[in-house]
């Protein structure tokens, strides 16, 4: 049996949250992007590709906000369908 171990690393040059601006640094080469499946989707460019993990890795999600903040109408809403879209998964 083998037991080398291969390390493998990764240099991040950016991190970003704005997946449209982010596009434009990979679309002009040399840059890539590690985001979630169907982030590819929004962009409609048939040169992008989603290739996944493998083995396939999953991970959690958190919603997180401010302590002590006033709860809008708006925001009320949104938690309440959150929350209706979390039980159905």
């Amino acid at each position: 049996m083998d037991t080398r171990v291969i390390k493998y690393f990764l240099t991040v040059a950016q991190t970003n949250n704005l997946p449209n601006n982010a596009y434009e640094l990979f679309k002009a080469g040399n840059y890539y992007m590690l985001g979630i499946e169907g982030i590819v989707n929004s962009f409609h460019d048939p040169e992008l590709t989603f290739i996944p993990f493998s083995p396939h890795k999953e991970t959690g999600h958190v919603l997180a906000w401010r302590k002590n903040i006033v709860v809008t109408p708006v925001m009320e809403k949104f938690l309440q369908e959150f929350a209706n879209f979390a039980e159905e998964q």
